[in-house]
């Protein structure tokens, strides 16, 4: 069975395609990463602030 020859534009193309599935997936992390932070931060604030208090009065 012979394999059909590649064209030199199809495997860019593929070599491209493939690249931005991986920047997608990246850039998908990220904003995923940033919406975590932004709900969890604000709510362990409070939980850091404690412990710096007392951290400060064992000291």
């Amino acid at each position: 069975m012979t394999r059909p020859s590649l064209d030199r534009k199809d495997a860019i193309n593929r070599r491209l395609y493939n690249h931005q599935f991986f920047v997608e997936t990246a850039i998908y992390r990220v904003s995923y990463l940033n919406l975590l932070g932004a709900i969890l931060l604000p709510n362990l604030k409070p939980l850091f602030q404690n412990y710096e208090r007392k951290i400060s009065q064992d000291s």
